[in-house]
């Protein structure tokens, strides 16, 4: 992994488990490893993070799966958004993935539409938190590079 890509996976890591409310504080850095180990190679991904929460009590399973398909999505998008912005990709496509009993609105509504990785668009308008398909607790958006050629803008 690049070293730009790395830090931005450890700056992810650390920004998105600081989030997590149901478990103690004291108790983050050892869940930002667990969410690293699940991006190694060979890894089992999610997996690695809902075994990891098995040790704490109080949580409930449903729980442990939410927080464990958060953390690794959230990873997940930072490091696609590095890599596309690394390889000089400036858009992406927004594609709403038609899943859940209750979509969310405004991710229906910026389906299809084009957004800069430099000016992300608003994910939560309660909050104005601004962001990327996937980046949301339980956004299944998905994020698409928009290839451009020559000098259009």
């Amino acid at each position: 992994m690049p070293a730009a890509l790395q830090q931005a996976v450890k700056a992810s890591i650390a920004e998105n488990v600081a989030l997590i409310k149901s478990i103690e504080s004291r108790y983050h850095t050892q869940i930002e490893g667990a969410v690293m180990r699940s991006l190694q190679p060979g890894g089992r991904g999610m997996a690695v993070v809902r075994d990891f929460l098995e040790h704490y009590k109080g949580v409930t399973d449903r729980r442990k799966d939410v927080i464990a398909k958060d953390q690794v999505r959230k990873v997940q998008t930072s490091m696609n958004v590095e890599r596309a912005k690394s390889a000089g990709i400036k858009k992406f496509r927004w594609l709403h993935s038609r899943g859940g009993s209750e979509p969310r609105p405004d991710h229906v509504a910026m389906s299809g539409n084009v957004y800069s990785y430099d000016d992300p668009p608003v994910i939560d308008r309660r909050t104005g938190e601004r962001g990327f398909p996937g980046q949301a607790i339980n956004c299944r958006c998905q994020m698409i590079p928009v290839l451009e050629w020559g000098d259009e803008e």
